[in-house]
């Protein structure tokens, strides 16, 4: 998408993330912090591969048995805020980007969570008045539609108005109902 003229907002807890962005996305807004549902500091488990890193214990006590080809290379201290105050401080610093619509959010085509962990606490802590994307990824790790559809995932965004609409992997995909025609 970047490479077709779309920007975004990068959010990444990753110590140095920012810098990476920032040189690889510089049209993009990049920032260098957790999120979760409330403002705090938690632990951060950074695996030898960081797509195994997350701020859960237990799923790092799991990636940890599952494999012996990955070890744990540091648990370091990160602060997390919630959704809604990251996107709310983007909107402070960048007013171009108020929703011609509303006039109070940011307007936007998709969200992409994969939250190390904390994927449903981070859906929790978004505004979904103010901040509503057309679309939303999100990962779940279960592997059948109908588990899909039972996750608390699933069924927070359903209450907020959105539909499990496919799924490829782990990446789950979710459209506003507002936006559907029949």
């Amino acid at each position: 998408f970047y490479r077709k003229g779309w920007r975004g907002v990068n959010i990444d807890p990753i110590p140095g993330s920012e810098k990476i962005f920032q040189k690889k996305r510089p049209r993009d807004i990049n920032i260098e912090v957790g999120c979760g549902a409330f403002d705090s500091v938690l632990e951060y488990y950074q695996f030898n591969d960081p797509a195994l890193n997350t701020f859960s214990s237990d799923l790092a006590k799991r990636r940890l048995q599952s494999s012996g080809k990955y070890y744990l290379k540091e648990v370091i201290s990160v602060r997390v805020c919630p959704l809604r105050e990251i996107l709310d401080s983007v909107l402070s610093a960048n007013p171009n980007l108020v929703s011609s619509e509303t006039g109070k959010g940011i307007e936007f085509e998709f969200l992409n969570v994969d939250c190390e962990g904390l994927d449903f606490e981070v859906l929790c802590s978004n505004d979904w008045e103010r901040f509503r994307p057309n679309v939303v990824l999100v990962e779940i790790l279960k592997g059948e539609l109908y588990d899909i559809s039972e996750s608390d995932i699933a069924q927070f965004l359903s209450g907020v108005g959105y539909r499990l609409f496919s799924k490829q992997v782990n990446t789950v995909l979710f459209l506003d109902c507002r936006n559907l025609i029949g």
